[in-house]
């Protein structure tokens, strides 16, 4: 290589490369935390889907919530893990509840919806309240 050839950065070089990217750094956090507004904005304003059913919002939060429970239900092993990590039942640290994914494939692919459901089941209702928007999450 022609490493002799490079030079290395003066103080007022360094010092202007690294105005640069704080102000890339800062402008990209900007954008993340207006996206995160946005997203926030979005989930709570009416959903369609659930507008007049009774125990509900009505709000995204709302019709999202029963789409991941929904899918918990259907079998979905990442479902029921993101389903506990948000109402505190597993923690990325501690596992409180381990689900054997193998197991619950094999049950759903023959049909055994029962044991599935036993996974779902063991959340009380106000576990499902809260991961609903029911109810407030202590």
């Amino acid at each position: 290589m022609n490493n002799h050839n490079l030079r290395p950065f003066t103080v007022v070089n360094a010092s202007e490369n690294g105005a640069k990217g704080g102000k890339a750094s800062g402008e990209s956090k900007r954008q993340k935390k207006l996206l995160r507004e946005y997203v926030t904005e979005l989930l709570t304003l009416p959903a369609e889907e659930l507008r007049g059913q009774k125990g509900t919002d009505g709000t995204n939060s709302a019709a999202v919530a029963v789409s991941l429970l929904t899918a918990a239900k259907s079998g979905d092993t990442k479902a029921m893990r993101l389903l506990f990590e948000l109402v505190g039942e597993l923690d990325r640290n501690k596992v409180a509840i381990e689900i054997n994914q193998q197991e619950v494939k094999e049950a759903y692919e023959k049909g055994q919806k029962e044991a599935i459901d036993n996974v779902v089941k063991m959340l009380d209702d106000d576990t499902l309240r809260k991961i609903a928007g029911l109810t407030q999450a202590e």
